[in-house]
């Protein structure tokens, strides 16, 4: 029942909106209310060109891809940090500088 009054709701929301843009398109209604015309742009001077329905669909696709790349990447680099800072020490020598010989020079394992 809720879901069916949400509907109505929207449907009923979006008719209204939607007559409302036609009405106050109508040029006599617009001068009547003293709503100023719409600007037009030149088109070459602006910063984003329009492109095609498929290209800009395909540019879009591929602005996705790389924004969950970005995030994928910085989740990883996250969990490194964490355990880096979290874990054991990693072994990154090939002997132990803490064993020294007796003559005082570092001991091999």
């Amino acid at each position: 029942m809720t879901s069916w009054a949400i509907l109505c709701y929207w449907v009923c929301s979006n008719l209204v909106a939607l007559n409302q843009v036609l009405f106050l398109k109508i040029p006599a209604v617009r001068t009547y209310f003293k709503i100023p015309a719409k600007i037009k742009h030149d088109e070459t001077k602006l910063p984003v060109k329009k492109k095609p329905f498929v290209a800009g669909m395909k540019e879009s696709w591929n602005n996705m891809k790389v924004t969950k790349d970005l995030e994928d990447r910085q989740r990883y680099d996250e969990m490194r940090f964490k355990k880096a800072g979290l874990g054991p020490v990693t072994k990154t020598y090939s002997y132990d500088p803490t064993r020294h010989n007796p003559d005082g020079s570092p001991r091999k394992k």
